[in-house]
């Protein structure tokens, strides 16, 4: 072996010598910005709502008239609430065939309003509670119940569509030329909106 072979050996083993220990792998990271998180509504809490309801008492006839619908309640969390409506119509209503007369629907209930947010901005729910109605000025209560969404504008504001079912039964006080008691339908659909506290 040469002179020149044996340096080169003893240079790349005391190179290797010093090198020793583990390998470093530096580090590489990547500036990726995390993605905004959009907030669920807030449900828990008091709210307020003003809106407007096409009611429709069917007795011997089918009447139509517009009603102002009020309401307040208190969601518990975001699956349960509990809800108090008023509503009542406005002006003479409609009566199939017959022309409009001066007639009057006004319901006052009480609803549990289970609910499930489907996404940040929408959530479906029930209505089922117990209500008075008044009809044909006779007045009667029982199981009401309804459903509907609620699309969240923001925080404090959505908008709500739903159906109510406020009675189904006979009218003691309303008989037909036979004497016989009606049987009845009152029922409305509401378009509103809601403020939350």
């Amino acid at each position: 072996m040469n002179t020149k072979n044996l340096i080169l050996i003893s240079l790349l083993s005391s190179t290797l010598a010093m090198a020793g220990g583990d390998i470093v792998v530096p580090e590489i990271t990547m500036n990726i910005e995390e993605p905004i998180a959009v907030d669920a509504p807030t449900l828990t809490s008091v709210y307020l709502g003003l809106g407007y309801a096409q009611t429709t008492a069917d007795v011997d006839d089918e009447e139509k008239g517009n009603s102002v619908v009020l309401s307040a309640g208190y969601n518990y969390n975001q699956y349960i609430g509990l809800e108090a409506r008023y509503l009542q119509t406005f002006g003479d209503m409609d009566v199939t065939g017959k022309g409009d007369r001066a007639r009057k629907v006004i319901n006052t209930a009480l609803y549990l309003k289970p609910q499930y947010p489907v996404l940040d901005i929408l959530s479906v729910y029930g209505l089922v509670g117990y209500g008075q109605t008044t009809v044909r000025n006779t007045t009667d209560s029982g199981l009401q119940w309804g459903a509907g969404f609620n699309y969240f504008m923001d925080d404090n504001i959505n908008l709500f569509v739903d159906y109510t079912n406020l009675y189904d039964d006979t009218l003691d006080d309303v008989r037909d030329v036979k004497n016989n008691n009606y049987d009845a339908t009152v029922d409305s659909v509401n378009l509103g909106i809601n403020y939350t506290f």
